[in-house]
């Protein structure tokens, strides 16, 4: 059975006590929903709500319209995403639930979760209320950059699988210094760094994803392995 931690400040927060109660009871009804799940986003037909919360459809249109206007939650198409989720239970600093969570973002059609980065971006401002704390905000704003850096570690694991007939599961060795190599080498840059490593002419016998996007060695010296494949000659032709 799901738990959920609701903090008691909920109820000195400016915007739900001065909203009335139907969109109290909307809200807290999201938050504490058996749908809700780690990334915040759901599935939930607008019907379903209504006959759970026994609000009628004014009711509901009129809560729905205030939780959107405060930035609080989102609906598209049967989905619903509360933007502040994690600000009552921020399941990623687990790492046993972090991988539970990427795995249900992955899940969510790219045309749901770009709608919501849209309405994200386009809703940040100074107007925004005391219950998205410096810290929340910043992770918001960066919300979408995690998915597309998420979407890049998956697709680079699977390339490196291919070319050295490995079967690694996990990108976490490599995420982080493969979100700071993606800035200084393209997508195809990666892919003909593999293809070199591909052919045996690196000095690593038995590379791994995360010896391959290592920012030092094991002396502290800083290295850069994608440039070094990059440049071995006739690398390209392998």
């Amino acid at each position: 059975m799901k738990t959920r931690i609701i903090q008691t400040r909920f109820w000195n927060d400016l915007f739900v006590s001065d909203s009335d109660i139907y969109t109290q009871h909307l809200y807290i009804y999201l938050l504490t929903s058996q749908y809700i799940n780690l990334c915040g986003i759901f599935q939930l037909p607008e019907n379903k709500i209504k006959f759970e919360c026994k609000l009628t459809d004014n009711q509901f249109n009129s809560a729905k319209e205030n939780l959107e206007k405060a930035k609080k939650v989102f609906f598209k198409d049967g989905w619903v995403f509360i933007a502040n989720a994690e600000k009552n239970n921020n399941y990623k600093n687990s790492p046993t639930t972090e991988t539970a969570y990427y795995r249900e973002l992955s899940l969510v059609p790219q045309q749901i979760k770009d709608f919501f980065n849209n309405k994200l971006d386009s809703t940040m401002d100074s107007t925004m209320d005391s219950t998205m704390d410096s810290t929340h905000k910043s992770k918001t704003i960066n919300h979408k950059s995690e998915i597309k850096n998420t979407e890049l570690a998956e697709k680079v694991l699977k390339w490196f699988n291919k070319a050295m007939d490995t079967n690694f599961k996990s990108y976490y060795g490599f995420k982080d210094n493969l979100d700071f190599w993606s800035k200084v080498y393209s997508e195809e840059d990666i892919k003909k760094a593999l293809l070199v490593l591909r052919s045996g002419a690196w000095w690593a016998k038995d590379p791994t994803p995360t010896l391959l996007f290592r920012r030092k060695s094991p002396k502290g010296e800083p290295v850069d392995y994608i440039g070094e494949l990059l440049n071995l000659k006739g690398g390209e032709n392998t």
